[in-house]
């Protein structure tokens, strides 16, 4: 992937997670503690931010709401994760 874009997701993620920790009383704390509540958490931000989709809504049927931008969200979110601990599942 070129750097370019490493650094565009890089700076969204940091954007994401300063904003939310201005209001955190609203918003649940991102810990690396628990592997599905990161990823929900991370997840839920990045759709509802770039692309307005509730995670729990993404709509199959009758019209697909899982778009390869969908996709790549969520894989960016599990990159993440990944990147940031050395845990084997």
């Amino acid at each position: 992937m070129p750097r370019m874009r490493w650094n565009g997701i890089a700076i969204l993620l940091a954007g994401i997670f300063l904003a939310n920790a201005a209001c955190t009383a609203l918003a649940q704390q991102v810990t690396l503690e628990r592997p599905i509540g990161f990823f929900t958490n991370v997840a839920a931000r990045l759709l509802r931010s770039e692309l307005g989709v509730d995670l729990n809504r993404i709509q199959i049927y009758p019209t697909n709401q899982y778009t390869p931008a969908v996709h790549r969200l969520l894989q960016v979110t599990a990159n993440v994760y990944d990147a940031s601990t050395n845990r084997a599942f």
